[in-house]
């Protein structure tokens, strides 16, 4: 095999730019890569009614704990609806795009590239929040209630969880 031929693969290589998907707890969310910079960006739906719908990023009370921070707070292009959302464009983040500027390739070695099932993960993380925010669950049925801890639960499992405090508040009322 040539030298050529054994080029090492990117993690973005082959990863696709969008992503939509029903979250486990139900809500939409989307997956985008929306600009020359090339790293991911996560959002979701913000149900009608929900506390959080209409609210800017940083009036989301109390704040939702996502990858960066909340950096989203719009509607989606081409999408309906009220969307909070996250970047993987952060210091210690790689964006490839930086790859291609050869006065900031640099930047791009020294920071880690969240995939697409990182972001993902994070989705899953950001609608199960809202889920749960207090003020919404005191309206659910308790069919609801029990889909957003079976949600949880997954969650929890899911290698790159490292807490319970989201199950914690649902089962027993913690505080964050």
């Amino acid at each position: 095999m040539e030298r050529n031929e054994q080029k090492q693969k990117n993690p973005w290589d082959g990863e696709p730019d969008e992503l939509d998907f029903l979250t486990l707890v139900g809500l939409p969310a989307a997956v985008r890569r929306p600009n020359e910079l090339k790293h991911l960006c996560g959002y979701v739906q913000v149900p009608v009614g929900h506390p959080f719908h209409g609210a800017g990023y940083d009036d989301c009370q109390p704040p939702c704990s996502v990858h960066g921070g909340l950096t989203y707070a719009d509607p989606l292009r081409y999408k309906d609806g009220w969307w909070l959302g996250f970047d993987c464009g952060h210091a210690g983040d790689l964006s490839p795009g930086y790859l291609d500027h050869p006065h900031l390739s640099r930047l791009a070695h020294s920071g880690t590239y969240r995939t697409i099932a990182y972001v993902r993960q994070e989705c899953e993380e950001l609608a199960l929040q809202i889920a749960s925010h207090p003020p919404w669950l005191e309206g659910r049925t308790k069919e609801e209630i029990l889909l957003i801890i079976q949600a949880a639960k997954t969650i929890l499992k899911m290698e790159r969880w490292s807490d319970a405090r989201v199950l914690k508040r649902l089962l027993v009322g913690e505080e964050r």
